[in-house]
């Protein structure tokens, strides 16, 4: 499956078409969604942290339930509600705080953390491995896709250094087309789209 290098590469994607949007945030508050949205992109993987508890090992359960394309919904809707809790603040702020300019839209906030979710498993599933019970739970069963995208980790044989250095470059080349796409969405969006009304505190 690939790296969190590969999955959290898409931040580079999402952050520069909302830039206009999270610049009225303070630098913390903007810096507290990114991670929101790395956490997201990750999500998925908490299954190796639940093996660790449960004693079965890191790798036992991964791949499993909590790589369903049907969870990503419901991981969404909890990642609004805590994104919009934490990061954006209320639209009744004091006279002359525009902070509230900058709060996302929910339906927008939902998109983004279910897409994110999502992506990580059909990442994972375009990588060879034992598939992601990609249907849970409507279909325990793990699927694997019929054309592989990624080269992935071989988390059984860490030794393969030339297994693991082809990796590390089709992945940073990965990253790279996330900041490409990144870099055209951001000039395909027009400030009106993202940003709140823009006031110069010019009266005429």
């Amino acid at each position: 499956m690939p790296s969190p290098l590969a999955h959290s590469s898409l931040l580079l994607a999402v952050a520069p078409p909302l830039r206009a949007r999270l610049r009225a945030l303070t630098r913390g508050r903007r810096w507290l969604f990114q991670a929101a949205v790395v956490f997201a992109l990750l999500a998925p993987d908490l299954d190796i942290a639940l093996g660790l508890v449960l004693g079965a090992g890191p790798f036992k359960l991964h791949g499993g339930p909590t790589h369903s394309l049907l969870l990503a919904g419901l991981f969404g809707v909890v990642w609004a509600v805590l994104v919009r809790g934490l990061v954006f603040p209320p639209r009744s702020n004091p006279p002359g705080d525009h902070l509230g300019d900058a709060a996302l839209p929910w339906g927008w906030l939902w998109v983004i953390g279910t897409g994110a979710y999502a992506s990580h498993v059909l990442m994972d599933w375009l990588t060879p491995g034992r598939g992601v019970g990609l249907w849970w739970p409507i279909n325990a069963d793990r699927v694997g896709s019929p054309i592989y995208l990624f080269v992935g980790v071989e988390h059984s044989n860490w030794k393969d250094v030339g297994h693991h250095a082809l990796t590390l470059v089709t992945e940073l080349g990965f990253a790279a087309l996330m900041a490409a796409l990144g870099w055209a969405l951001a000039r395909c969006v027009r400030p009106s789209d993202t940003a709140g009304p823009v006031r110069s505190g010019v009266t005429t």
